[in-house]
């Protein structure tokens, strides 16, 4: 069965959602990917629930340092080293993402001390 994630930070209010199919990506196919990066991850969790969260990590940094919607984030994946395709074909596919958007009119600016 197709494990559907929505992952958000409703700090920042980004949001992304990726399907995992276990039945095309292995739980040894995902330490893999996990172990790939050296990243810190609950090794007592769900292998694929930690997963997730690690590539939706990438995708909002992806998406927000490029500016990026789901297509260019997808693109973003194909190109970076140690991903594989996430379009399902691996198991993993990336849905739909948001990243952060600056405003420099939410931005709290003072000037020798004083706001401005």
């Amino acid at each position: 069965m197709i494990r559907k994630y929505k992952i958000e930070d409703s700090n920042t209010y980004l949001e992304c959602s990726i399907n995992i199919d276990p039945s095309i990506l292995s739980e040894a196919d995902a330490k893999l990917l996990l172990e790939f990066f050296s990243w810190s991850w609950d090794k007592n969790a769900n292998i694929y629930d930690e997963l997730a969260k690690k590539y939706a990590m990438s995708a909002f940094n992806f998406a927000t340092q490029n500016r990026h919607n789901t297509i260019g984030v997808r693109q973003d994946f194909d190109a970076a080293e140690g991903y594989p395709k996430m379009d399902g074909s691996f198991g993993i596919e990336l849905i739909d993402v948001e990243g952060y958007e600056f405003d420099d009119q939410e931005f709290n600016v003072t000037v020798n001390g004083e706001d401005i």
